[in-house]
């Protein structure tokens, strides 16, 4: 089984920690995963959580959106 999981996030990097954890307990015969965090300018750093992590890919959105 494939399976993508993409997770967005914006200055809650302990929110960000246990959703890593939570997708690093799963326990599913034959998974292939990729983990994909996406950060919308966060001001926070995500350093330390994701370096606990293997193989997780970081996008920094630099541009603020005007909404």
């Amino acid at each position: 089984m494939e399976i993508s999981f993409l997770i967005p996030t914006r200055n809650r990097p302990e929110n960000l920690k246990k959703s890593l954890l939570s997708i690093s307990k799963l326990n599913i015969q034959n998974l292939n995963s990729e983990i994909i965090v996406l950060d919308d300018c966060s001001e926070l750093s995500y350093a330390s959580v994701l370096l606990e992590f293997e193989n997780i890919q970081y996008f920094k959105n630099v541009f603020q959106s005007i909404s």
